[in-house]
């Protein structure tokens, strides 16, 4: 556990610089962390420079090593470029901070939880077909984590403009930055959309993919790409609970859309034998969850938004 602050450290003082609008700033960070490891690795691990040659251990201390620095470089650019969040360690609680914290985190804590199980529970619906289909998901959620990098970037840059926004009591800004990313999370995931179908088979090639794999992989890859396109709505919206300070909505949305709508239909849609069925089962979990994600933006807009000016 205490080999892990490090990690955690770098997160924290990571996530000061993205809340209060300055992303570029946790590239510094990250390069830091990065650049540490890849230097100490071989070192720790092949013995140079008269260190002993530690193997798998070595690589393990040249993360450790790296994270710490990592947090270390947090510290610093804080302290030097984010003059919004004075950086002071005391030994006194603030506990109405701590439960703000914990109101948004714990959502989030619970929701990473129960994405997790469900990987487990989509794998043993697929084993029901082939081992083969258990790894096609597998490719596929590599290719979600790829696809939504885009996304994802604009939608840290989303949350400090909504919440400044909401502090400064200015509705209609809120709304622009909300359509702006619309417009451009849409435009990138309709690229990738375009892309991944156009190229679904050198895409699976890269993962040494067999025939049958090539069979299953191709219609697998293009659906699951249309549902990355669909899924745009989804991540907005919850990026936009998140920042008005409503993790709960956040996390009732992403586990209609991640978990119990892509679970029970991926088992009734298997009770037909069809594997097509299976995977298009994410795409209908995406526009089911669509309905959901309006009425959580209207109970937004009826409680928190409908008094600013």
């Amino acid at each position: 556990m205490f080999f892990s602050l490090g990690q955690m450290g770098q997160w924290v003082f990571d996530r000061f610089l993205i809340a209060t609008g300055k992303a570029m700033h946790f590239l510094i960070t990250l390069g830091v962390a990065s650049l540490v490891n890849l230097i100490l690795d071989p070192v720790l691990i092949f013995g140079w420079f008269g260190f002993p040659r530690m193997e798998t251990a070595g690589a393990a201390i040249a993360t450790v090593v790296g994270q710490f620095c990592g947090a270390a470089a947090g510290i610093a650019v804080n302290k030097k470029w984010n003059s919004a969040i004075p950086i002071l360690f005391r030994g006194s609680v603030d506990k109405k901070s701590v439960l703000d914290i914990l109101r948004i985190g714990i959502p989030t804590f619970i929701m990473q939880s129960v994405v997790s199980l469900s990987g487990i529970l989509m794998n043993t619906i697929l084993q029901a077909f082939s081992y083969t289909a258990v790894a096609v998901m597998g490719i596929c959620n590599r290719l979600s984590g790829l696809a939504t990098i885009p996304i994802n970037g604009i939608n840290c840059g989303l949350i400090p403009l909504i919440a400044y926004n909401y502090g400064a009591k200015k509705k209609e800004r809120i709304y622009e930055s909300i359509r702006v990313s619309f417009r451009y999370d849409g435009i990138l995931m309709g690229l990738v959309w375009l892309a991944l179908s156009l190229f679904a088979g050198p895409i699976l090639i890269l993962f040494n993919a067999s025939e049958t794999m090539m069979e299953i992989g191709i219609p697998a890859v293009r659906i699951f790409a249309f549902s990355y396109f669909l899924s745009t709505l989804g991540l907005v919206y919850s990026t936009v609970f998140q920042a008005l300070g409503r993790g709960d909505y956040s996390m009732w949305l992403t586990l209609c859309r991640q978990v119990f709508l892509p679970i029970l239909l991926a088992y009734l849609l298997s009770r037909t034998g069809n594997l097509t069925l299976v995977w298009i089962s994410f795409v209908l979990a995406e526009l089911l969850a669509a309905p959901v994600a309006f009425w959580l933006m209207k109970r937004v807009d009826g409680k928190l938004l409908q008094d600013l000016p």
